[in-house]
């Protein structure tokens, strides 16, 4: 055994135990959780397999780079069936055991999918304590990409070098025929294509610009078109017009024959072509006739950097076939050719090379370059020639240097990409020897190209990532309707993976359904791609899911177009409206009821009165329902008890009518019964039967009540609008009969609550009505004036109904906002007492008992006499009880003290005429003692209202 092998495996068995002192070390020493974060974060595929071929264990990544879906799945795949080999593995068996571990083993693994993965292992070789084989470890690395990317670049490397053999070819001094021949021999071989050939172009003075074919090599059972008289003197115009307007523009020809015009197909088809790329050749500015390959195999999709290095060979050709045509005047054409560099786009440059004493070369000398090149570098041409390589361009690599270096002593070719320092821009360079120690470079300037790849690249990125990160479903798919993008968003609504769905039809993973038919629908990428246009779905479609879940969705599928408006692909979005669909029917529900009561609203009567006004649905009967007492009710009790009116209101009418009675609230206390084959008789009954329920009912003690009125109308020629006029007219007859006896009935159930509601300030409002009432007659008011004192004086604090008791009872200070709502309890009382007819004149004494004298009081500030008797009585007699009586924030004052308070704040508070008279009665003892409740006063009170 040679020392560097005993070294090897030296190093082979230091690696292992190394490695297996590492992980007894994790699994003696640290926890369980210590040893599976070694696996969780490992970046590679890390496994330990056993001696009988089963995984031990293994990390994330490797269930992700093997395509399986859980763990547990992968624990039941053995070793040996993951290979593409059976044989590869046992080659891998065989070197571990022998070496005791691999480095970079390259091996082909079998996905879960069926897909063969390149992979390299690194792995060591387990041994008990008796040196018993037990398994291996290690850690595997995917290299598939990799494997493609030098795939492509040896293509690329192989189209170069054969560009740059074939200018070899061209440059040499041998027969021109066999030159071409072996030019198009390269050039089958590199392409792999079924024939490649040479068409001359000759002008005929009857026929035009015509082609003949003069040079032809096919691959081996590929028929030769050479001989074929179908192919010699062609004229253009009769063959292919296009053909000729596309290489007099110097552009090339190519596509798939199936997809060409009748008239090509006419002349390719026969010859089995399927795919076909023709590039012109010219020589100077003179068209000479095309190079073409042709595909009798396989369609050809051809790169733009193959067609380049093809067309600097085309270039060469035109330049050779010029030379054949005027081989007498060698040293003109040698001109000619020289003109030809010297025009082309292409930098070219001629070196000679310059060696150190071992015979190494150093550097290059330039014998001679073209404009092009000189533009380039941004030089002139006399700068250039006779100057070395690193006196132009001291920054040059060496690394450059070197290789052209062999190219110009050894011969063979040479293809580079580079950035240039000194110029800031990128090339590419192919080098060739054309003579001993001379190496010739032609050089592009593709900084532009780099720039339009970058943009390329990060466009195709940013569109990418927008596509994955919308909240919309995104799927790609390509012309076949194969999936090639399926964003996270796609993979919610469908259930299926991204794993899953790349590469699958598009019928397989998005399965729609019509959701009122439950038929499948159609494909929409198979639709937008027999139309070629972008299409909208969104009417009753479901997206049903991987696990059976339905969704309503809205779709568009567009078509995604390449340069020459051929169709690559389509795009589909989509999104959940399952909510929109929600909100829809929410809205349409809303936009045709009453929120409150759940009935019909205005705009859907009016929408059914036109639908129904018509001769078949005669007799047709309007009703018309008004609430009584609706306002006086929200003013003392808020809304919520007025709502609970309507609402119970609405339930009753809608419980007593017909099934199919239109039934709509068209108002805020209004109601409407639409009643199409019906009477007025009938219309009674059902009014009577409604009037039966509501008479029972009541909400918080207050007494439900609805004013009805109807009208039929019996002939088609009556306006409908004149029906429903009269029905609201028959409707506020009875509501004036009826609503004066409802609000009498809800001012006594206010009055009672209010009693009910607070004690104290029932006591409170008693003794202010016997106050006011002494003053009045010591005042020497009439009988009248003293029945409405009484009652003002009893009523004055009707308003705080509406206010909560935690605030008529506060031992504190009251805040602004509680504050605000003790004052404006003298305007609700206003209201409550206006809305009974009887007591109307007494409204604007509780309006105003709260005014000053001063005119600093609320609600309007009044002054002086602008305030009514009866409320400056009153509000004598509110404050004199207030003060007397014991509140929860301080004690009582006795009758003295009170009277001097009052005194105090005659003038500016109170009438001062009226504190006079008070305190008079109150020293001679006129008034009783109110700290009782005499029964009298509260029968009379109730008398009162009742009567009124």
């Amino acid at each position: 055994m040679s020392n560097n092998h005993e070294s090897e495996t030296k190093d082979i068995y230091i690696a292992e135990e190394a490695i297996e002192h590492q992980l007894m070390e994790m699994i003696g020493k640290e926890s369980e959780d210590t040893y599976r974060a070694f696996f969780a974060t490992s970046r590679d595929s890390v496994f330990i397999t056993s001696a009988d071929d089963s995984f031990l264990d293994f990390n994330e990544a490797l269930i992700e780079t093997l395509g399986y879906d859980s763990r547990e799945k992968l624990k039941t795949v053995k070793v040996s069936e993951l290979y593409a080999d059976p044989a590869e593995q046992a080659r891998f068996l065989r070197v571990i055991l022998e070496q005791g571990a691999t480095k970079d083993y390259p091996a082909s693994l079998r996905k879960k999918d069926g897909t063969i993965i390149s992979v390299l292992i690194n792995a060591v070789i387990r041994k008990d304590s008796t040196g018993k084989f037990i398994g291996y470890q290690g850690a595997i690395r995917d290299i598939t990409e990799q494997k493609r990317a030098e795939k492509e670049l040896r293509r690329r490397l192989d189209y170069e070098a054969a560009a740059a053999s074939c200018m070899k070819v061209l440059m040499e001094p041998n027969d021109i025929d066999k030159q071409l021949t072996r030019v198009l021999h390269i050039l089958r071989e590199v392409s792999q294509v079924s024939r490649v050939y040479i068409f001359q172009n000759e002008n005929d003075p009857e026929l035009g610009l015509c082609m003949t074919q003069t040079y032809e090599v096919t691959a081996a059972g590929i028929t030769p078109q050479i001989d074929a008289s179908c192919l010699q003197r062609l004229p253009y115009r009769k063959a292919s017009p296009y053909l000729l307007r596309m290489l007099q523009a110097r552009r090339p020809y190519m596509g798939i024959v199936a997809e060409m015009d009748l008239l090509e197909q006419k002349y390719l088809v026969p010859q089995g072509i399927i795919s076909i790329l023709i590039l012109p050749i010219y020589c100077g500015n003179e068209f000479w006739g095309y190079i073409g390959f042709d595909d009798c195999l396989i369609p050809r999709q051809w790169q733009e950097e193959d067609i380049s290095l093809l067309q600097i060979v085309a270039d060469g050709i035109g330049v050779t076939l010029l030379r054949k045509q005027t081989e007498e005047t060698l040293r003109q054409s040698e001109e000619k050719y020289r003109l030809l560099v010297t025009q082309m786009k292409q930098g070219v440059a001629v070196h000679e090379v310059i060696c150190d004493e071992a015979g190494t070369v150093v550097d290059f000398r330039f014998l001679d370059v073209n404009e092009s090149y000189a533009r380039l570098i941004e030089l002139k041409r006399e700068e250039i020639i006779g100057r070395t390589m690193l006196e132009i361009l001291p920054k040059t690599h060496r690394f450059l240097i070197e290789r052209c270096g062999q190219v110009a002593m050894s011969g063979g070719t040479w293809q580079y990409e580079f950035y240039g320092p000194e110029t800031d821009r990128y090339y590419e360079i192919i080098a060739y020897s054309p003579r001993p120690r001379q190496c010739a470079t032609i050089i592009l300037d593709v900084t532009e190209r780099k720039k339009i790849e970058k943009l390329l690249y990060e466009e195709k990125e940013r569109f990418k990532t927008t596509l994955l990160s919308v909240s919309d479903g995104v799927i790609s798919t390509d012309n076949q309707g194969r999936i090639v993008i399926f964003n996270k968003v796609a993979e919610q609504l469908t259930g299926w993976t991204q794993e899953e769905a790349i590469g699958q039809p598009l019928a397989e993973i998005f399965r729609t359904i019509n959701g009122l038919t439950r038929a499948p629908n159609e494909n929409p990428v198979d639709k937008v791609l027999a139309c070629g246009n972008t299409i909208e779905i969104s009417n009753h479609t479901l997206l049903v899911s991987k696990n059976g879940i339905e969704r309503a969705i809205e779709e568009s599928a567009s078509p995604i177009k390449s340069s020459d408006n051929s169709i690559n692909g389509v795009v589909l979005v989509f999104r959940d409206i399952t909510e929109k669909k929600e909100r829809q029917k929410e809205i349409e529900y809303l936009s045709f009821h009453d929120q409150l009561t759940g009935l019909y609203n205005r705009r859907f009567f009016e929408e059914e009165l036109k639908r129904l006004d018509t001769e078949r649905n005669l007799p047709l009967t309007l009703i018309i329902a008004d609430v009584n007492g609706l306002k006086l009710a929200n003013d003392a009790f808020g809304h919520t008890i007025g709502d609970k009116l309507l609402k119970r209101a609405g339930e009753i009418i809608k419980k007593e009518c017909r099934v199919d009675d239109i039934i709509a609230r068209i108002g805020g206390d209004e109601f409407v019964i639409l009643l199409p084959q019906t009477n007025s008789e009938q219309a009674a009954k059902i009014v009577r039967r409604i009037n039966s329920k509501i008479s029972r009912e009541n909400v918080n003690s207050i007494v439900l009540s609805i004013a009805f009125g109807w009208e039929t109308k019996w002939d088609i020629q009556t306006d409908i609008a004149s029906v429903f006029k009269k029905a609201e007219d028959n409707m506020y007859r009875q509501k004036l009969v009826e609503s004066s006896s409802v609000r009498h009935r809800t001012l006594e159930v206010i009055v009672k609550a209010l009693f009910e509601k607070n004690l104290r300030e029932r006591q409170h409002s008693i003794r202010v009505s016997q106050l006011c009432e002494a003053i009045g007659t010591a005042l020497a008011l009439s009988n009248d004036d003293l029945h409405e004192l009484r009652i003002a004086g009893l009523m004055h604090d009707i308003g705080k109904i509406i206010v909560d008791d935690r605030i008529l009872e506060k031992p504190g200070s009251l805040n602004d906002l509680e504050m605000d709502k003790i004052r404006r309890h003298s305007e609700t009382g206003y209201r409550i007492m206006n809305s009974v007819n009887k007591f109307s004149s007494l409204a604007k004494y509780v309006l105003a008992h709260h005014e000053r004298w001063d005119g600093k009081g609320y609600p309007y500030g009044l002054v002086g006499k602008e305030i009514p008797l009866a409320a400056r009585i009153i509000a004598v007699a509110d404050a004199y009880d207030a003060m007397t009586s014991a509140r929860p924030y301080r004690s009582a004052l006795s009758r003295e003290a009170a009277i001097e308070e009052l005194k105090r704040n005659a003038g500016t508070q109170f009438d001062p005429d009226i504190v006079k008279v008070f305190a008079e009665i109150v020293s001679t003892e006129r008034i009783n003692s109110c700290s009782s409740e005499p029964k009298e006063l509260i029968v009379r009170i109730v008398n009162d209202l009742t009567n009124s």
